[in-house]
Protein backbone atom coordinates (compact mmCIF):
# COMPACT_ATOMS: atom_id res chain seq x y z
CA UNK A 1 0.00 0.00 0.00
CA UNK A 2 1.25 3.04 -1.11
CA UNK A 3 -0.87 5.65 0.88
CA UNK A 4 -0.70 9.49 0.72
CA UNK A 5 -1.25 11.90 3.57
CA UNK A 6 -2.09 14.91 2.16
CA UNK A 7 -1.74 17.34 5.19
CA UNK A 8 -3.67 20.77 4.65
CA UNK A 9 -6.40 19.04 2.57
CA UNK A 10 -8.92 21.85 2.57
CA UNK A 11 -6.93 24.47 1.48
CA UNK A 12 -5.87 25.38 -2.17
CA UNK A 13 -2.82 23.09 -2.90
CA UNK A 14 -3.68 20.43 -1.01
CA UNK A 15 -7.15 20.50 -1.90
CA UNK A 16 -6.10 20.43 -5.63
CA UNK A 17 -3.17 17.82 -5.19
CA UNK A 18 -6.33 15.16 -3.54
CA UNK A 19 -8.12 15.74 -6.39
CA UNK A 20 -5.54 15.11 -8.77
CA UNK A 21 -4.46 11.51 -6.26
CA UNK A 22 -8.09 10.70 -6.06
CA UNK A 23 -8.64 11.31 -9.79
CA UNK A 24 -5.26 8.65 -10.73
CA UNK A 25 -7.02 5.99 -8.12
CA UNK A 26 -4.24 6.84 -5.80
CA UNK A 27 -4.76 5.88 -2.30
CA UNK A 28 -4.89 8.62 -0.41
CA UNK A 29 -5.83 10.29 3.23
CA UNK A 30 -6.90 13.70 3.90
CA UNK A 31 -5.83 15.47 6.94
CA UNK A 32 -6.68 19.12 8.22
CA UNK A 33 -7.81 20.54 11.68
CA UNK A 34 -10.91 20.78 10.65
CA UNK A 35 -11.90 17.42 7.79
CA UNK A 36 -14.92 18.33 6.13
CA UNK A 37 -15.25 14.39 4.68
CA UNK A 38 -16.33 11.09 5.96
CA UNK A 39 -12.92 9.71 5.02
CA UNK A 40 -10.56 12.05 6.33
CA UNK A 41 -9.08 12.30 9.63
CA UNK A 42 -7.57 15.23 11.98
CA UNK A 43 -4.24 16.60 11.73
CA UNK A 44 -3.13 19.41 14.04
CA UNK A 45 0.65 20.96 14.42
CA UNK A 46 -0.44 21.56 17.89
CA UNK A 47 -1.97 18.65 19.16
CA UNK A 48 0.77 16.16 19.31
CA UNK A 49 -2.48 13.24 19.86
CA UNK A 50 -3.40 13.79 16.14
CA UNK A 51 0.27 13.29 14.37
CA UNK A 52 0.33 9.10 15.03
CA UNK A 53 -3.24 8.32 13.77
CA UNK A 54 -3.01 10.89 10.94
CA UNK A 55 0.31 9.10 9.98
CA UNK A 56 -0.82 5.08 10.76
CA UNK A 57 -0.35 3.30 7.33
CA UNK A 58 0.96 5.92 5.60
CA UNK A 59 3.81 5.93 3.15
CA UNK A 60 3.78 9.24 1.85
CA UNK A 61 3.15 12.71 2.74
CA UNK A 62 2.27 16.05 1.34
CA UNK A 63 3.46 18.41 3.84
CA UNK A 64 2.22 21.63 4.56
CA UNK A 65 4.53 23.35 8.11
CA UNK A 66 2.52 24.89 10.57
CA UNK A 67 3.08 28.33 10.04
CA UNK A 68 5.32 29.76 13.15
CA UNK A 69 7.87 26.99 11.90
CA UNK A 70 8.33 23.48 10.92
CA UNK A 71 10.42 21.04 12.31
CA UNK A 72 11.58 17.12 10.86
CA UNK A 73 11.73 15.90 14.61
CA UNK A 74 8.22 15.46 14.72
CA UNK A 75 8.36 13.16 11.91
CA UNK A 76 11.11 11.05 13.52
CA UNK A 77 9.53 8.18 14.64
CA UNK A 78 8.73 4.71 13.87
CA UNK A 79 5.68 5.32 12.20
CA UNK A 80 7.33 8.52 10.09
CA UNK A 81 6.03 7.90 6.32
CA UNK A 82 9.36 6.64 3.91
CA UNK A 83 8.69 9.67 2.02
CA UNK A 84 7.60 13.07 2.48
CA UNK A 85 7.93 16.86 1.20
CA UNK A 86 7.28 20.01 2.18
CA UNK A 87 5.98 23.04 0.33
CA UNK A 88 8.32 26.10 1.82
CA UNK A 89 9.36 29.80 -0.05
CA UNK A 90 8.14 27.38 -3.65
CA UNK A 91 10.78 24.66 -3.06
CA UNK A 92 10.15 21.39 -1.96
CA UNK A 93 12.33 19.62 0.52
CA UNK A 94 12.68 15.83 0.54
CA UNK A 95 14.47 13.79 3.72
CA UNK A 96 17.83 13.16 2.89
CA UNK A 97 17.67 9.66 4.84
CA UNK A 98 14.53 8.96 2.51
CA UNK A 99 15.02 5.98 0.17
CA UNK A 100 14.19 6.34 -3.60
CA UNK A 101 11.48 4.27 -5.13
CA UNK A 102 11.68 2.73 -8.31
Amino acid sequence: MNTVLVNGATDKTGSALLALLRARAEPVRAASRTPDAADAVRFDWNEVATHGPALDGVDRVYLVPRPQRSTRSQWSSPSSPRHDGAVHSRRIHQRPSSPTRT
